[in-house]
């Protein structure tokens, strides 16, 4: 029998849609037996991800960009051979369906027609079956133990966006995570020339300015005060006044120095700052304060990404955890879980004191969407102080990597080899569809 930590049924999905998958989360997530620990975008990271979740079932689209179906299922029945695998696709007939069972494919359905109730069923009623069966080989041959694997990261791509970077504990990395974040969106050879800001919304101890290298003596003149009595109809000359520019051409927009002023900043001063920046700016990117502040609370209500960042610790992980508790359990707030990503921090494979991702993922609720690997290259940029961030310090560094795929979360397109939509890739899977099975070859 496999040996795990609950009964739960633990399912990994992949699809180039995050929209769909997010959705399908929640839907699934209304069985109670069902617990989504991670998402991919490619049936290499699909792979990857059941192997180091230990997953019970992979729902999957059928036409993964990157491998064939053939491919995907040959790996999962030598690598993970307990797991159930079910596909989706927008293009079924007969011939295909008889295809993907001759594989080992549980069941096919169809995307567009798909009612998530069956499928959680569905999941539920084959894993338990599957269960049933290894316990009953187990009396007979022993245990069947999963196998490890390294993981490789990849990232699921967004279109345009407001992007919060928030956890309520400090210490995590907000500031610098933010910084990388904005500095990916504008040095991505895509994006040239799009508008990209980044608030500093942590007022009493907010340093964004530090970490640009801005002049101290200006930062009075830009910082989030100015915007009080900001009219929302500024022009873009008014706004482009009162941000600074980093010399990687972010605009900022600081904190407060003075604990004073800061205190001033409310909710509605967020509001105005954030209406008037989106009518001019592609990418808005903040750096979130700690705890569950006025500013965080408005946000939260703007942003299109809510990346929860977290270390691979316990008290971190905990906090994250109770905000995504309260959201779920908060009347009229569960829309908020469509937008959030669990993102994990300075992570150490090598250190056996830190939380696994699994581990972290069972704790806050939410499956993992990215790591950011603890790398030499983000102190050194912080100790240079000369306002250039990890990414253009080493931009092939392994934290410079995950950023620019974390960045493909948001941006579609901003550092791949191809720009495809998500709806140029369902297009392709059903030219593909008409062309002989080309995912099977």
């Amino acid at each position: 029998m496999i040996i795990r930590d609950d009964r739960n049924v633990k399912v990994i999905l992949a699809d180039y849609d995050v929209q769909w998958m997010m959705q399908a989360q929640l839907q699934l997530g209304m069985n109670s037996m069902i617990k989504v620990v991670g998402l991919a975008n490619s049936g290499e990271i699909a792979i990857n991800r059941v192997l180091e979740m230990g997953a019970d079932a992979l729902i999957i689209n059928y036409g993964m960009p990157d491998m064939s179906a053939k491919d995907i299922m040959q790996r999962i029945s030598e690598q993970s051979p307990t797991t159930i695998v079910i596909a989706i696709s927008s293009s079924l007939t007969a011939n295909l369906i008889a295809q993907a069972k001759s594989m080992g494919i549980a069941e096919i359905f169809h995307k567009e027609t798909l009612n998530f109730k069956e499928l959680a069923d569905f999941v539920v009623n084959c894993v338990e079956e599957r269960r049933r069966q290894l316990i009953e080989a187990a009396d007979r041959h022993g245990v069947i133990r999963p196998q490890q694997q390294q993981v490789r990261r990849e990232v699921i791509t967004l279109q345009q966006a407001i992007i919060l970077v928030h956890s309520p504990k400090g210490g995590v990395g907000k500031s610098t995570v933010s910084s990388n974040i904005a500095l990916a969106i504008k040095k991505s050879p895509i994006l040239s020339g799009q508008r990209v800001a980044i608030l500093d919304f942590d007022c009493t101890f907010g340093n964004l300015a530090t970490i640009f290298a801005l002049s101290k003596s200006e930062v009075p003149s830009h910082d989030l005060s100015r915007w009080e009595y900001m009219t929302e109809a500024a022009t873009l000359e008014e706004v482009d006044e009162l941000l600074m520019t980093s010399q990687s051409g972010v605009k900022v927009l600081p904190a407060p120095i003075s604990p004073a002023i800061a205190e001033r900043i409310n909710e509605k001063t967020a509001e105005r700052i954030l209406n008037i920046l989106k009518r001019y700016y592609q990418y808005i990117v903040i750096d979130g304060g700690p705890k569950i502040s006025p500013l965080v609370d408005v946000s939260m209500e703007y942003a299109t990404h809510i990346i929860l960042l977290t270390t691979p610790e316990g008290q971190s992980a905990e906090n994250i955890g109770r905000v995504v508790y309260a959201v779920k359990n908060t009347e009229g707030y569960d829309y908020l879980l469509r937008k959030m990503m669990l993102v994990l921090n300075r992570v150490n494979k090598n250190r056996i004191s830190d939380l696994t991702p699994k581990e972290v993922a069972d704790i806050v609720g939410l499956p993992v969407f990215e790591e950011l690997p603890e790398d030499d290259v983000v102190p050194r940029a912080i100790n240079q102080g000369n306002g250039r961030q990890a990414i253009e310090i080493d931009p092939n560094a392994p934290f410079s990597i995950a950023i620019k795929r974390l960045t493909n979360t948001i941006v579609p397109g901003s550092y791949m080899k191809t720009s495809e939509t998500a709806e140029k890739m369902e297009e392709k899977e059903k030219k593909q569809r008409r062309g002989i099975f080309g995912f099977l070859r």
